[in-house]
């Protein structure tokens, strides 16, 4: 017997609300596997300047632009460093 009719016996042997439940459970895994493909060719397809984009566009990586002190990041560090280490 092939596994499509011995799905179709056992299916028939439920009760119609337990039928549903199987009908409803094909129905999430068919979106699943479509979700996937969606989110897998939309991955292949996004570049380093889309990615860039998403998150630098976020407004949590502004909240900093107004500090005097961090206009040259490099120059901040140096400084935090030198005052832990010369303590």
């Amino acid at each position: 017997m092939s596994p499509d009719l011995i799905a179709i016996a056992k299916l028939k042997a439920l009760s119609p609300e337990r039928q549903q439940e199987v009908l409803d459970f094909i129905e999430f895994l068919q979106q699943k596997d479509q979700s996937k493909t969606t989110d897998s060719s939309s991955n292949q397809t996004t570049s380093l300047d889309d990615a860039k984009s998403d998150w630098s566009s976020d407004p949590f990586f502004g909240i900093w632009r107004d500090r005097a002190d961090l206009t040259d990041s490099s120059a901040w560090v140096k400084q935090i460093r030198q005052q832990h280490w010369n303590r």
